[in-house]
């Protein structure tokens, strides 16, 4: 009798350890390292028509599970087979299932979801029922976020009125401010909201990391807002410039992959036609409420190098500059 209590407790303590419940979706990081995205977390244990009791551990190992990211793949060889009972595959992602060795006989594919009860052609832990496959590769569509970051002042406004002596002049143009982003990293923060958060992120931690405070600019990568790197944003502004004076607009810009990040730095120069000389230097914050905020210099003046300033726009969009529209 008492050995009969006894190997009912080890059963029911067996089967509490090796009944798993499959976790959210939510729980699985989008990205494995700073180079792969996370594909799929595979569990060897029987599954279970309801994730609830799926996503067990073929070894009794409560909760354990094999994490393959995007480019896995593994085959098993002769010898071997990867017991997979359940799968939980990522937004975006997806996975080669093989009955034979070499990638070779019937393919079996899952798209992104949780899958509780997989049943694989191979069994050769005998009476564990635990079935899989000799083989697998785990594939993603999206582009990895990797990239070197660089930053620098390009012009992209000037209001001239230098060839008048006697008038104040009125220009209009378009602050935009936010990241043009590539075509492969826009589908691939298409695919799913938390894909797009973490890219964010991480094109946000590149520059935090790779430049911090820029040498080159003065603009600090690492207090940047949200608005910087999500979609572009446009803001109507107008300047009046005295007679015979230029005001040139340079923002601070960031490229990274040709993804274009356009903060809210802008530096302005105001140049005296007459002399040909610089009269003032300034810079100015336009926040995501539209709010600009003037600065007569940045926190690191020291480390700040004020290049020669050239009259050539190259990078002036002729659509943002109006004709000077004398008062």
């Amino acid at each position: 009798m008492i050995r009969l209590v006894i190997a009912g407790i080890v059963a029911l303590f067996y089967l509490k350890e090796t009944s798993g419940e499959c976790p959210n979706m939510d729980d699985i990081p989008v990205m494995y390292d700073k180079e792969h995205f996370t594909c799929a977390w595979a569990y060897s244990g029987a599954g279970s028509a309801y994730d609830v009791d799926a996503c067990n551990d073929c070894y009794g190992s409560t909760g354990f599970h094999y994490t393959y990211h995007d480019q896995t793949e593994s085959d098993s060889g002769s010898c071997c087979y990867w017991p997979i009972g359940s799968l939980i595959i990522r937004p975006g992602c997806q996975i080669y299932l093989y009955s034979d060795v070499g990638y070779h006989g019937d393919v079996t594919t899952y798209g992104p979801g949780i899958h509780p009860n997989l049943h694989g052609p191979v069994d050769e832990l005998t009476g564990n029922n635990c079935y899989g496959w000799k083989g697998y590769k785990c594939r993603c569509q999206m582009t990895p976020p990797v990239c070197d970051p660089i930053d620098s002042y390009h012009t992209v406004f000037q209001c001239d009125n230098s060839a008048n002596q006697h008038h104040e002049a009125t220009c209009r143009y378009k602050k935009v401010i936010g990241t043009q982003y590539t075509n492969s990293w826009s589908e691939s923060m298409s695919i799913d909201v938390s894909i797009e958060a973490s890219m964010k992120a991480t094109i946000y931690g590149i520059f935090e990391t790779g430049i911090s405070t820029s040498v080159t600019t003065g603009y600090n990568w690492g207090k940047a807002g949200s608005e910087v790197f999500n979609e572009e944003q446009e803001f109507e502004i107008t300047v009046t410039v005295e007679p015979g004076f230029i005001m040139k607009f340079d923002q601070a810009v960031g490229e990274c992959g040709g993804n274009n990040v356009k903060t809210e730095l802008f530096k302005i120069t105001e140049i005296d036609a007459s002399r040909n000389a610089i009269n003032r230097v300034w810079y100015e914050r336009t926040l995501n409420n539209g709010t600009t905020i003037s600065l007569d210099k940045l926190p690191l003046p020291s480390q700040i190098n004020i290049q020669s300033i050239y009259l050539e726009l190259e990078d002036t969009l002729d659509e943002q500059i109006d004709k000077v529209v004398p008062e």
